[in-house]
């Protein structure tokens, strides 16, 4: 990590790729007596991003006590700020209802502000989809076939069972008799 805090450079720097900088970032390790190659350095290092990030956000989240990791604050140190990271705005697919338009030009400069609310954006109400009555009075065919070929194969399996017990039985008898 130390590394790539000092290296940071590299990364940073259109003219250089990625896999360079990490070649560099292994190279500088290895005259430290350290045996990692570009891959190791880069798959470590994208697992303490990825480690970060859940416990940052698992810090966010919860109300309940925070959660704490070993390099927890030299990442927060290296990270803060990085909206790749943590991210200023998420998108979200959640139904969110649109905000209202605004005519600038009816709004005047001696307005005086109102009581109301601002205008924002409210998550959209999910509603459950309503059975009809055609699917509440009797099941779907397959249903009914798939209940009887259920029952059938419990059916051979208590037979199967039934003969076992009986075959061990009679083995019990046998045994029992050779004594």
């Amino acid at each position: 990590m130390e590394k790539q805090c000092e290296l940071g450079h590299l990364f940073d720097n259109n003219a250089v790729t990625q896999r360079q900088a990490w070649r560099k970032v292994a190279e500088e390790l290895r005259s430290k007596g350290y045996r990692y190659g570009e891959d190791d350095c880069s798959k470590n290092f994208h697992s303490l991003r990825a480690r970060y990030k859940t416990v940052k956000e698992r810090n966010r989240q919860t109300g309940n006590s925070l959660q704490s990791w070993r390099y927890y604050d030299v990442m927060e140190d290296m990270f803060a700020g990085d909206p790749a990271v943590i991210p200023i705005n998420v998108a979200s697919s959640m139904c969110v209802e649109p905000i209202p338009s605004v005519d600038i030009s009816q709004i005047t400069e001696d307005q005086e502000p109102s009581d109301e609310k601002p205008l924002t954006s409210t998550p959209c109400v999910q509603r459950k989809r309503q059975r009809s009555s055609i699917d509440t009075e009797e099941p779907p065919q397959w249903f009914e076939k798939y209940q009887m070929d259920q029952q059938k194969m419990h059916e051979e399996r208590m037979g199967l069972e039934r003969w076992r017990v009986g075959a061990l039985e009679n083995l019990v008898k046998l045994l029992q008799e050779k004594q």
